[in-house]
Parts: C-alpha cells; structure tokens; sequence
C-alpha cells in the first residue's frame, strides 16, 4: 500500500511539473487571447538593397520577405521553381526581414499565420511577442524590417504572412496579397500526390488559376459597394461567401482575420469542384463575431497546404498543369452603408 501511494504521489509530481512547463511555455510565448501590437518607430527600420526573394505588389507598396540564412535555408524540390525553408536544428524562431517599398503616408500592419492559427511575431531585440506590427511611414521609400516568428505553435509547414495596408486600399480577393513561405525537415512527395494536382482538357487562353471571391445575401444576391466620403460600404447585409470560376478540383481552407491579428477558422478541408460554384453560409456566431468587430477584418482563402505547394510545382515541371494553381486571396469584408 505504501508503494502504490508514494507511485501515485510520483505520478501527480511529474504530471504537475509537466503541466507547469507547458503552462510555463505559453505564457512566455504567446497567449493568443491577448492581442497586441508592437509599433516600430522610425529608429528601428533600415535601408539595404533590394534582394527581391518573394514579393507581392499593392497600390501604394511594394514587399518582399528575405529569410535569414542563420534561421532557415533556402531550397528548392528537385527541378521545381517553388523554393521551402529548412529550419536550423533546434531552432523554433524563423527570422528575416521585410522589405517595403512605400510611394505615399501609408499606415502598414504585418500579421503572421502559422497553419491556420496566428503566429506570435516581434522584432528580433523583442522578448515579449505579439499578434502584429505596425509601421507607419510617410514618406517615398525603400524600408527593412527585421522580424522573428515563434514556430513552435504546431507542426504546420505553412506560413503566412498578411500586410494590412491603411492607404485606402481594398482587398478584392482578386490577388494574393499575402506572403506564403513553407517549412519542411523532410520532403515526402509521391506519386500520388502529384497525378493529384493534374490538370487536362484546358483552354490555357481561358483558363483561371484562382476562383474569384463574393459575399451574397441570404437569397445569394451580389451585393453591390457603395463609396460614401471616399470610403467603401457593402450596400446591404450579406450570408454567405462564394467562390466561383474554378476549373479543377482542390482544397481549400477558408479563415477570419482581422488587423490587430484574430482569428476564427470558418470552414477546413472545403472540397472545391471543377466548374461549380461553392457557396458557403456563415454560422451565425461568426456573422455575431464580425458584425460586433469595429477593425478591418478579411476572409483568407487557401489551398494546397504544406507539402502540397511543392506537388503543384512538380506536376507544373512535368507539364502535368498548365499553370500553378497554388493561391492565398485575401477579401476585404467591409461593413454595410448605414444611410
């Protein structure tokens, strides 16, 4: 008897110590109820040349992220142009920099995405994280912007990385704008996976690589925008989000996000058909979550997670697809005219 009780006394000691370290972790990682903003002053943003490594282009900025080789390196699957990151042994921080270029006063947040949940992020003499930077410029320059995200969240390869830019400028969806970097410690493509991505019998003239996005009402209504004092407003309430134009099968992910950096997962493994609309009612809880949110908030469509960027890429190589069909869309969800 005094052997089983002092096994159960050992056992609720190691299960407590290992319950205080996960505690322990979290807290001096990320607690992702709390969001917070680092805003970068002037002092701690640089110039250097322009490596242009990955790159999206906007109205009013252009970016680029380049990895630090230290962090993570640089690689590409066999003969594909698609390039993943290895990280360094050990290493639960993914560092780089972003590279800005800035034409007029913009207001820029940097959020970051790991998988489907938000990655804490900071500048790399931070000890604390956060759910976003911040930088405001005003000026016409060329700007770097170390960064470090914690990669210790889950065990997703894929990143995302969203600017947030306050210039009057509206994400239609008909874009990327988002920054998508892969990790993997060890390529497993196959076979399969690659015929998976085949794409035959298609126009290449006419053909779409990314469905386009809309909101509809409840009776799946466009519902038009509206311009009141040089503002966007959706004329009405709407329902449900709608993916059209799509010419193959995939997959996708779709998320909330909004710019201080929450987010709600609204539907996962979404099966996506070849020419056939997908349209999907939002659960009242979310519609409840967005209408109460007064920040700019964005749906983020996905698909071809992780190491099914890298088949894209081969299927593409073998001339299996006419185009890479690899996408990460943003839209704007603009709040409804009140007059």
């Amino acid at each position: 008897m005094r052997k089983k009780v002092l096994f159960l006394a050992s056992l609720v000691l190691i299960l407590s110590s290992v319950l205080w370290i996960i505690i322990s972790r979290n807290e001096i990682t990320f607690n992702e109820n709390l969001l917070n903003t680092r805003y970068i002053n002037e002092s701690e943003v640089y110039k250097e040349k322009n490596k242009n490594k990955v790159t999206i282009n906007t109205s009013s900025v252009s970016m680029d992220v380049d990895i630090n080789p230290k962090s993570a390196v640089r690689n590409h699957y066999e003969g594909t142009e698609y390039p993943y990151f290895i990280l360094n042994s050990n290493e639960d921080i993914l560092s780089g920099v972003f590279s800005l270029q800035v034409n007029k006063n913009t207001d820029l947040k940097i959020v970051s995405l790991k998988g489907n949940e938000l990655a804490p992020i900071r500048l790399p003499q931070d000890k604390e994280w956060f759910s976003n930077l911040k930088y405001t410029e005003t000026g016409n320059n060329m700007l770097k912007i170390p960064f470090e995200i914690d990669m210790s969240i889950n065990n997703s390869e894929d990143i995302l990385l969203i600017p947030i830019i306050n210039d009057n400028f509206f994400y239609s969806g008909e874009h990327s704008g988002v920054i998508r970097l892969v990790t993997i410690d060890n390529v497993k493509i196959n076979n399969a996976m690659i015929e998976e991505q085949t794409i035959s019998d298609v126009n290449i003239e006419t053909f779409h690589p990314r469905p386009s996005i809309k909101l509809t009402d409840q009776n799946g209504n466009t519902i038009n925008e509206v311009m009141r004092e040089e503002q966007l407003y959706l004329s009405k309430d709407w329902a449900h989000l709608e993916l059209a134009n799509i010419m193959y099968d995939t997959i996708v992910d779709i998320l909330w996000i909004d710019e201080e950096g929450k987010t709600e997962i609204i539907a996962e493994n979404v099966q996506l058909n070849k020419n056939n609309n997908f349209k999907l009612e939002i659960k009242k809880k979310y519609l409840d979550i967005m209408e109460k949110n007064t920040k700019r908030q964005f749906f983020v469509v996905v698909n071809n997670r992780n190491q099914k960027v890298l088949a894209d890429s081969e299927a593409f190589n073998q001339k299996k697809k006419p185009t890479l069909t690899t996408f990460q869309l943003i839209k704007e969800i603009l709040p409804r005219v009140t007059d």
